[in-house]
């Protein structure tokens, strides 16, 4: 599969951070997985998750697009726009190598399936993902119901990941890991964590207007407990189960958390407003709050299970570094 490639300006990278050693408790474990195979939609939760190049398997492996006003051309869309992704259901069948997809409202809803690795390939298109544009298949499915209940009003298509983006900016280079790490359509990078703990310090601080703040709504592919709240902040490497893992950057927040990762409501102000007030930490998002890890597996295969130790091994500075 081709690659294009997510680019930064050395001028950009900052000055050289010096990494200490440490050893994490060993009471910090995975709490949970989630692969999330259609972008923005609602994610599956399982007991463990095999590794490929772009993280876990099947990923961010789809997403929907929508007519970009250029003559074919094509844009992601997410929960920022249409924030009814949220109610979107997936489905894996490794058995059938088929996604299902389906939404609706109470007693009504449709569906469709589609292979995950299809005999015939589709049609090319070009898919814009942030600034760049890789090239993607799109899937002959019938859409125009899904359209109409989302609010889409140009033209909807599904597409899948035709060209892997070779990641920059945060991420080691190929001289350090011995390959550029990629992605299919994640934002930037393979994999997002989150401390169950940090979670929780938001929801306290906003308990009043949403009791129950869902991790969810984070969209974490690997969710872990043990730690007091933002001890991640300042992780460089970890292992989980022998394999190692590099913290690329913080995850720095836009307002889609907002959105309620059951119903698809957004609210009006949280948890956005409540995270800038004292998560605004990393000196190159200013004004940005920041919530999670952004990581990149040092290894291509293998596989992460519910359970698995975390043994932190550096923790360093950080400095994002904007798309």
């Amino acid at each position: 599969m081709p690659t294009t490639t997510i680019t930064a300006s050395t001028q950009l990278q900052g000055p050289k951070k010096r990494w200490s050693s440490y050893s994490s408790n060993p009471t910090c474990t995975v709490d949970a997985l989630y692969i999330y195979p259609l972008k923005s939609c609602r994610g599956i939760s399982v007991s463990n998750a095999e590794f490929t190049p772009t993280g876990f398997k099947w990923d961010r492996h789809f997403t929907f697009a929508e007519s970009s006003g250029d003559e074919g051309g094509w844009s992601f869309i997410t929960q920022r726009q249409y924030p009814l992704l949220a109610r979107v259901r997936t489905e894996l069948d490794p058995r059938r190598a088929v996604l299902t997809v389906s939404w609706g409202w109470g007693w009504w809803g449709e569906e469709f399936e589609v292979p995950l690795e299809p005999k015939e390939e589709g049609e090319m298109v070009r898919v814009r993902v942030w600034k760049d544009f890789p090239e993607a298949v799109r899937v002959e499915v019938e859409l125009e119901g899904l359209r109409r209940w989302l609010g889409v009003r140009g033209r909807l298509a599904l597409c899948r990941v035709g060209q892997m983006r070779e990641v920059f900016r945060c991420a080691p280079k190929k001289e350090e890991l011995g390959w550029q790490p990629v992605v299919g359509f994640a934002d930037a990078y393979p994999l997002h964590i989150l401390n169950i703990a940090s979670v929780r310090d938001v929801n306290e601080k906003i308990k009043d207007e949403i009791p129950h703040l869902s991790v969810l709504r984070f969209r974490p592919n690997v969710v872990f407990s043990g730690p007091k709240a933002f001890d991640e902040d300042d992780w460089k490497r970890f292992e989980i189960a022998g394999m190692k893992f590099y913290v690329a950057c913080r995850t720095v927040r836009c307002k889609m958390p907002n959105v309620d990762d059951v119903t698809g409501e957004r609210h009006r102000s949280q948890p956005d407003t409540a995270m800038r007030a004292y998560r605004c930490i990393d000196g190159g998002a200013k004004g940005m709050a920041c919530l999670g890890m952004q990581v990149v597996p040092e290894v291509q295969t293998g596989v992460m299970r519910v359970g698995d130790l975390v043994e932190v091994r550096e923790r360093g500075e950080h400095l994002y570094i904007r798309q």
